[in-house]
């Protein structure tokens, strides 16, 4: 007659249990203490292999056969894992946590979420996953927090669900965010890195890892720590960025940023440096767009023939180096110096359409490329009105690319009386007095939107 399986409930003192079976539970759940459960294969602390410990008491299960289903007690236990395929079963509390930090051999995947395919598929969403430890997998579930093996090569898996927390040690520990619904925001610049943006729950906390996946539905925001790190994004949505403030830099070691289509100076295409430090960002289908420069300056955006990306410098000097982009380039700069936001219009011949990027705070520029000054308006002061006089004023626009198209008032209001039509012409009857300011904008030929702030003041009618 074939034995069934066992099912054993720890208690407060010691005890052994023995089954040569596989499939025995041993369920700790009725224990209000933390509880250390240890299959690693090796001492942990004073935590013997095949033992627990709860208090003064300890349990033995040397002679109990794997794999077996562990379940963690009501006041939080440690699950040290190893090569046996045993499941662990947590009660969803804060220090629930399963570790390998004292496990050995090959690489590690923890499952938070799965993945289309891989070893992470079929996970369901929730608190259920499994680890696999080189050929051996263990499920686990109501587990929040995941060690890593000690010399690295752990990967950890989460989703659209955060609240979770993955501690590696080592090198070649990645985090992956893919099957995430949304972007996420990763900070690796602070100690533990910061993980949001989740649909539900968070956030996520991470120490030692160094490459990042975000969401396959793009808009990831990445912050950079201050050493070497690989940002990735396997979908084909849009709107990633990086932000590299954290990272020191001096006149003699800038940030360079590289998405001009090529390596330059040995710099490989979509790849950062400072110092000794590497960044790469590789994409499944858009590129990273957005890029935020050292806080203290001395960033080189090495930038593309291809519009549609960010430039953000930050301190001075910062330089946009353009020498990649087509004959024709303009940089047009919408403000009263070139530290203001502008824009980068690609003309490539044989088009009818132009491209733009956008950057702000670049005190240089680089390449085969003509500065257009600001778009504003003209005159800077208006001649005054009279209330009841007829009035019309024909205003001009200077800068960036003739002709001005697609006048209107922003803000403020004009005088009671008066209009401004699309082509510029100010112009009515107005019917009271005062000083009134406002904001007219306009474009230009590139679709640069020009301001200025104009103040017309209108005089009493003047009695014969």
């Amino acid at each position: 007659m074939r034995r069934q399986r066992q099912s054993v409930e720890a208690g407060t003192g010691d005890a052994t249990f023995i089954d040569a079976t596989p499939g025995n539970t041993v369920d700790f759940s009725a224990l209000t203490i933390p509880v250390v459960v240890n299959v690693s294969g090796a001492m942990v602390g004073m935590t013997q292999n095949d033992t627990a410990t709860a208090g003064s008491a300890t349990d033995t299960f040397t002679g109990l056969a794997s794999p077996s289903t562990f379940i963690g007690a009501s006041g939080g236990t440690t699950f040290d894992a190893g090569t046996e395929a045993d499941t662990f079963t947590g009660q969803g509390l804060a220090g629930d946590t399963l570790s390998y930090a004292h496990a050995s051999g090959g690489s590690l995947l923890v499952c938070a979420a799965g993945l289309s395919t891989g070893p992470c598929s079929g996970v369901p969403a929730g608190s259920t996953g499994k680890a696999v430890l080189s050929t051996v997998t263990e499920p686990f579930s109501g587990i929040k927090v995941f060690d890593g093996l000690p010399g690295g090569d752990t990967a950890f898996v989460s989703g659209s669900a955060g609240g979770y927390t993955f501690n590696a040690t080592g090198t070649g520990n990645t985090a992956d965010f893919s099957a995430s619904t949304s972007g996420v925001s990763v900070d690796l610049s602070t100690s533990p890195a910061a993980v949001s943006g989740f649909a539900t729950g968070g956030p996520d906390a991470m120490t030692g890892i160094t490459a990042v996946t975000g969401s396959a539905a793009g808009q990831n925001s990445f912050v950079a720590g201050t050493g070497s790190e690989s940002f990735a994004q396997p979908g084909s949505g849009a709107g990633d960025r990086i932000d590299f403030s954290a990272v020191a830099t001096s006149s003699s070691s800038p940030l360079t940023i590289n998405v001009s289509g090529a390596t330059v100076n040995g710099l490989a295409n979509d790849s950062a440096s400072v110092g000794t430090s590497l960044y790469s960002f590789a994409t499944g289908g858009a590129a990273f767009t957005g890029f935020t420069g050292a806080t203290d300056g001395n960033t080189d955006f090495l930038a593309s023939g291809t519009g549609g990306y960010r430039y953000i410098g930050q301190g001075t000097p910062n330089t946009l180096n353009l020498s990649a982009a087509p004959a024709g380039t303009v940089v047009t700069v919408n403000g009263n110096s070139l530290a203001q936001p502008g824009s980068v219009t690609k003309l490539t011949a044989g088009t009818s359409g132009a491209t733009s990027d956008a950057f702000a705070d670049v005190q240089f520029f680089v390449g085969h490329v003509s500065i257009v000054s600001p778009v504003k308006v003209r005159p800077p002061n208006l001649p005054h009105a009279t209330v009841g006089t007829p009035y019309m004023e024909q205003l001009t626009g200077v800068g960036g690319s003739a002709a001005y198209v697609d006048w209107s008032v922003e803000s403020g209001s004009l005088p009671p009386g008066l209009v401004l039509s699309p082509t510029g012409v100010l112009s009515g009857t107005p019917t009271v007095r005062g000083s009134f300011t406002f904001v007219v904008t306009l474009v230009d030929a590139d679709n640069v939107v020009g301001a200025t702030t104009l103040t017309l003041v209108v005089n009493p009618h003047m009695k014969p």
